[in-house]
Order: structure tokens, then sequence, then C-alpha cells
């Protein structure tokens, strides 16, 4: 019986652990997985001020297009891009901000005519809305960057915060031969895979790849932009690209026989 109180107390010390444990792993809530977003948030953002930097540093005076993701989707982008013309610091220009998600397609006559007569509204939306939910690298498309990019035509560089469509290949950009009117490109974020061509043409003009020696973990990201970029990402450029490939040979596919 003298035990019981002691007993008591160790039971009430185990379970307020057991619940702060729960807590912190996400359990009963999302406090470790805000804690992981935010720290990566900080990575993210270095990302974006670096390359930013290097181009108002190398290209100032540019009049750049941003190929971004529709806020609606992609609510924590708005910072990334705040990050990115921080360091750009207005040594260029930013004429304009596009999201090159594809319109769903107008409704026919036939379709119209049939909603017209429904007496209850449709439960589902179909394949239009599922289009709309899938992540905008499954569905934009070359010719949706043609298409914006027509109505840009000052525009003398690409920044993208989505990567490029999986057709990049049939992208005008691409056609320009007059080294002076070819439209530069920088991947912020996104996909680098099918970039390597970019540099042959010398089009690329800086584009950010997760760094083979990250370690992604829960340790805290630096505070200063510099060391939070280099403990995660390498800035590839013409400058760099050779040497970058020497010591990472895999970042681009082999070139085709």
């Amino acid at each position: 019986p003298a035990a019981k109180p002691a007993a008591i107390a160790c039971m009430v010390v185990v379970i307020v652990c057991a619940l702060g444990i729960l807590i912190q792993t996400g359990m009963f809530g999302d406090y470790s997985t805000s804690k992981i977003i935010a720290n990566e948030m900080v990575y993210a953002k270095a990302g974006a001020y670096i390359s930013g930097k290097y181009i108002g540093e190398k290209f100032p005076g540019s009049k750049i297009l941003f190929l971004v993701d529709d806020e609606k989707y992609n609510s924590r982008q708005k910072e990334i891009i705040e990050s990115f013309k921080e360091g750009l610091a207005g040594r260029a220009e930013i004429i304009g901000s596009e999201c090159p998600r594809p319109l769903p397609p107008a409704p026919t006559e036939e379709a119209i005519a049939a909603e017209g007569a429904a007496t209850t509204p449709p439960i589902q939306q179909g394949p239009i809305d599922s289009m709309m939910m899938m992540p905008i690298q499954e569905t934009m498309t070359a010719q949706v960057v043609n298409d914006i990019m027509l109505k840009y035509p000052k525009a003398n560089m690409l920044v993208t915060f989505v990567g490029f469509p999986r057709d990049i290949e049939n992208m005008d950009i691409w056609r320009e031969e007059d080294t002076e009117k070819m439209v530069k490109v920088a991947v912020v974020s996104g996909d680098i895979y099918q970039l390597k061509p970019a540099f042959a043409s010398k089009q690329a003009a800086a584009v950010v790849a997760y760094s083979p020696k990250a370690k992604f973990d829960e340790s805290k990201a630096p505070s200063d932009m510099q060391a939070a970029f280099d403990k995660r990402y390498l800035l590839i450029t013409l400058e760099n690209i050779e040497s970058i490939l020497t010591e990472y040979p895999g970042l681009f596919p082999e070139d085709k026989k």
C-alpha cells in the first residue's frame, strides 16, 4: 500500500511522456509534419535566392517570364518566388508570370443541353476535374508553353518553378538559330533530366539540381542562404557544367547513339 502513490506518479509520468512522443511524431496532429515542411521551405527558398542572385549578376537586364503553378494548388510557392526576387535584387525585369496548366476542353453543345435538362446537379465532374487535380508536371505540354511564349515576345529568359513538359523537345524556343534571339532558360524547381541539350545550345542559364551528396534528414537547415543551398543543391551553369558532369556523370542521361 505504501508504494501505491509512487506507482501512480510513475504511471502519470509514463503517460505524459507517451503523449509527448505521439504529438511530436504526428499521431495527434501535424506538429512534426509542420516542422519538417518549415525546414524544407528554408532549403527551397535558399535554392530560389541563390539562383536569382546568379541570374541577376550574370544576366542583368534580362526580361524574365515565370512559369508557375496555380496558387490554389501550390500555396507555398509564393514564398519561393519572393526569395528568387530578393536574390535578383531588381537587376532584371520580370515581365510576366503564367501557369502552364492546360485548360479543360470547352463543353460541347450536347453536354450543355444535357446539363440544362438535368433535374439534379451531377455528383461527379469526371475526367476534367481529375486532370486539374493532377500535378502540373503530369499535365502541361510543350504546346501550352509555346502558346504562353507567344504572349510575351519580349521575354528573353524563361524561369520555371514547375520544371518543363515531358515533351520538352517540342518547345519552340529550341528552334531559334540566331544566338542573339535565343531565349535562355533557368530551372529553380523541377526535373532537370532532359536539359543537357539546353547546355549544348548554350540556352541554359542556371539550373538548380539536388546534390547527390545531399542528406535528407530532420536536422535544422542553416540560416545562411548560401550554406543552406550548398548543403542541399548544385547550381549548374555554362561555366561549371563540365566539371559537375565529371564529378556526377549520372545527372543527365547518356547521349543516344
